[in-house]
């Protein structure tokens, strides 16, 4: 049996594959799932709430979570040490303002890195990159998957 760990590996490289064949052609590869069995529309929060909180954190998700979407969409980047972190790009210059390469940094040291409030000014304790896992217990909790 396939472990879970080789499973996400094996998409996360898919993904990445496809990454780079759009940022090489202008492509966009998507599969979506528009409506449910009875036609209906199911809404899926962006990155959590990222209208309310900071894009893909945990008060992103929970704030997703106490809502009535469908799912919760979210990006994951695999670690110089191999753990998964969630984070939208490949870098935090956006997100905080340093040149930090997602992929070329440990966990622990993406895990230190406080983000600010949406305003991009107010630090908040509670902001910081979560864990695939962390990811999946809230999804879980709310019951988004």
């Amino acid at each position: 049996m396939t472990s879970l760990r080789h499973q996400l590996m094996r998409l996360y490289r898919r993904i990445k594959e496809k990454r780079q064949i759009r940022r090489a052609t202008g492509k966009m590869f998507t599969q979506t799932e528009r409506f449910d069995e009875k036609g209906e529309i199911k809404m899926i929060a962006h990155r959590g709430v990222s209208g309310l909180e900071l894009e893909n954190t945990c008060p992103a998700f929970v704030a997703a979570g106490v809502k009535s979407y469908y799912g919760i969409e979210t990006d994951v980047h695999v670690t110089a040490d191999g753990k998964f972190i969630v984070v939208h790009d490949d870098d935090l210059n956006r997100i905080a303002g340093l040149d930090v390469s997602v992929e070329g940094s440990t966990f622990a040291r993406l895990r230190e890195v406080k983000l600010k409030d949406t305003d991009g000014k107010t630090p908040r304790a509670d902001l910081f990159l979560p864990s695939l896992e962390e990811y999946i217990s809230i999804c879980k909790k709310y019951q988004k998957i």
